[in-house]
This record gives structure tokens, sequence and C-alpha cells, in this order.
């Protein structure tokens, strides 16, 4: 019980987190310096939180770092493609894709080159959620652009689910999973970096300040990166088949609900059936 109740606050949190990223998005833009502003600061806040938490020590191995690249690079691509959908979408289309990549990637990957068993119920809940996918396509207010963004986070966010799965599992030598979060931490702050060093536009922290746009930058690294504690410690005791699935049903029903109160979105009768469908695969792939 105490377990579902971890993955619960993971759950609103995360919700909370997708409502931020918008919140910065409409405030500051979702283009040039302020796109790549987001993950340099969230990116060292989340860096300095779990340094903090990894009682001040700093792990690297050659592997670790490289998975590490490899994962932020993917994270910092979806991140800004989110930014876009999110600029004329809402934040329950962005969520349902994003975390239906992150759940149906990694095992559709397990079962084809980790020898991990296929299960009927597992599969049944893959049938639905492309059944879910699908009539989200045919949502009148999802242009076909929108859902190519789309499914491009769909990937990228299973991409960087597999890296952490490959990670985890490897018998090279790695970092502990707190010292892990650094690593892609710091790897996305230099994204960000590099983004907002070349970008065209400029971007004044000043008038992000006085705007709030700071506060938003803090709330969305403590929320997030305490989100993903919250799933590291869930994790040590709940199956990852279980783990996936929980996280992704109850973030995808919550943004519904963070995105009604902080933006008065109101979702179309298509896009509750696909999310009910999506509910559906989530809890086949528990069984």
């Amino acid at each position: 019980m105490g377990d579902i109740l971890l993955i619960a606050a993971a759950d609103l949190m995360l919700a909370v987190d997708f409502a931020l990223n918008k919140s910065w998005q409409r405030l500051c833009g979702s283009s040039g310096g302020a796109g790549f502003a987001f993950p340099l600061f969230t990116g060292l806040f989340k860096g300095l939180i779990f340094f903090v938490l990894n009682g001040f020590r700093f792990e690297m191995t050659d592997f670790s770092a490289l998975m590490a690249v490899l994962m932020s690079l993917c994270g910092f691509c979806y991140f800004l493609i989110g930014q876009q959908i999110l600029k004329e979408g809402q934040v329950m289309l962005y969520t349902l894709f994003l975390m239906l990549g992150g759940m149906c990637v990694p095992y559709i990957f397990g079962v084809l080159f980790l020898e991990e068993p296929l299960k009927i119920t597992g599969a049944a809940g893959l049938v639905a959620i492309t059944a879910a996918l699908i009539l989200t396509n045919g949502v009148g207010r999802v242009s076909k652009k929108q859902f190519f963004l789309c499914t491009a986070v769909f990937f990228l966010n299973g991409f960087c689910s597999v890296i952490s799965k490959l990670h985890q599992i490897s018998k090279a030598n790695i970092v502990s999973s707190a010292g892990f979060v650094v690593l892609v931490s710091l790897a996305a702050a230099a994204f960000g970096g590099l983004g907002l060093a070349f970008s065209k536009r400029n971007f004044a922290l000043s008038e992000v300040r006085k705007e709030k746009g700071a506060a938003i930058l803090s709330a969305s690294s403590l929320i997030g990166g305490a989100s993903y504690l919250l799933q590291l410690v869930a994790a040590k005791s709940i199956p990852a088949s279980a783990l996936y699935p929980l996280l992704s049903g109850g973030s995808i029903m919550l943004s519904a609900v963070t995105g009604r109160i902080f933006f008065g979105e109101k979702p179309s009768r298509k896009t509750v059936l696909a999310s009910a469908v999506c509910l559906i695969g989530t809890i086949l792939f528990i069984f």
C-alpha cells in the first residue's frame, strides 16, 4: 500500500511538472533562448538536488557518462518538440504520447532484445494503447503536424526508458541511481547551455525574474526531482512491468485534471475516450 501511495504522489508531481512546462512556454515562448534556458536551469537545479541527496558524492564512469549523454539528448529533443506541441495543443495530449512511449517502447524492446516474456495481457494492452493513439489521431483539433510531433515524442521518451533500463541492467561499471540522475541532469544542462549560446534569439534572465519565470524553473526542478526520487524508491519493490504502467496511466489521467485546473482545457469526447482505452491498456500491462 505504501508503494502505491508513493507512485500516486509521483504521478501527481509529474502531472504538475507538465503543467509547469506549459506555463514556462506561455510565459517565455517556445523557441529561441527561452526554450534552451529551461533545460539549462532545471538541469543544474536537479543535479544539485540529487548531488545533495547522494551524500555530496559525485560519481562517474565512462559507460554511465555515455548513457547519461544519450538519455539527456533524447530528453532534450522531446522537451523542445513538446514545447511546440504545448504551444497549440493540450497538456493531456502531450502527456498521453509522452508517457505511453515511455511504457510501450521499452516493453517491446525487452521482448525483442532482452528475452523478456511476452504475456497475453501485455500484448492486449499494447493493442489497446495503439487503438487509443489511432483514436487520438482522429480528434478534429489535433492537426497532422501535432500528431507527427507527438509521435516523435512517443519514441524519444521510449528511447529514454530503454537507455535507462540498459544502464540499470548493465554488467559494466556503473554509478548509483542518484549518481546517474546527477549525470543526466548535468548533461541536459550542458545541451541547454549550448543551445542558448548558439541561439539567435537572446534570453534575458532579468525579464524572466520579473515575470516569475525563476519561480517556474525552481518549482519544476523541485517537483520533477521529487517525482523521480519517489519513482526510484518505489522501483526497489515494484517490478518494472507494473511500475511503468502505473506511472503512465496515473500521470495521463492527472494531467487532464491539471490541464483543466491551470489552463481551463476541456478535452474532447474522443480524447477522453482515447484516455479511457489507454487506461484499460495500462491495467492490462500490470497483470
